[in-house]
């Protein structure tokens, strides 16, 4: 049985492979899909497709007002990867400038689960937190762009491709299911501010792992 969708086809496709991928797409790669609905090229293969097209990540879900009454702004720039050692950088722009006497660190939080929308910190966790789901945390760091003392022009930057393979200078313990291409990751920042607005919550981005 053949199907096409925008951007991609599939050829020899199940019920439940169907529903796995739909809306999924992943650049110019052959994969081989199990009854059981995970990446796989030898046990039960139950579909074969052609994965042509890059879906980009999508911002989702409302960010805290910082102590300069900006909003701190999720964004990234490159390709997603299970595999790629470099070349997918998540920022966090209008966060709280920073110097040697006073850093204003900041972390990226991620989870594998799904959105949510949970009061936190004084604005909203868009990371799914019931049913066992588990959020993760990459490295602690000061801002890469350090920006102005007493402005909210820094920005935090993480490149989550280095992460994955734990490659970064302070080892992270990543996700396993960041290697595994197809799973969608949830992710948003939290830095510090000001003693008085308390921490920085950014908005927040789901993307897709390509091969």
């Amino acid at each position: 049985m053949s199907h096409e969708r925008s951007g991609w086809s599939r050829l020899a496709c199940g019920p439940a492979v169907a529903a796995l991928l739909a809306g999924i797409a992943s650049a110019q790669t052959v994969w081989y899909v199990d009854v059981n609905g995970t990446p796989s090229t030898s046990d039960d293969i139950e579909g074969f497709f052609r994965l042509d097209a890059v879906g980009p990540p999508i911002v989702y879900c409302t960010a805290k007002t910082n102590s300069c009454g900006t909003l701190p702004m999720i964004s990234s720039a490159g390709t997603p990867s299970a595999s790629a050692t470099s070349g997918f950088v998540v920022s966090c722009s209008n966060a709280r400038g920073s110097d040697s006497k006073n850093l204003k660190n900041g972390v990226l939080i991620y989870s594998v689960v799904g959105p949510g929308n949970t009061p936190f910190l004084g604005g909203t966790l868009c990371l799914a937190t019931g049913g066992g789901a588990v959020i993760k945390r990459t490295s602690t760091n000061p801002p890469i762009v350090p920006g102005t003392p007493g402005l909210c022009d820094a920005v935090h930057m993480i490149d989550m491709n280095t992460y994955t393979q734990d490659l970064l200078p302070v080892q992270s313990n990543p996700d396993p299911a960041l290697t595994m291409p197809l799973t969608q990751v949830w992710c948003q920042w939290i830095a510090r501010d000001t003693i008085s607005n308390g921490a920085l919550v950014s908005d927040a981005m789901t993307y897709i792992q390509g091969p």
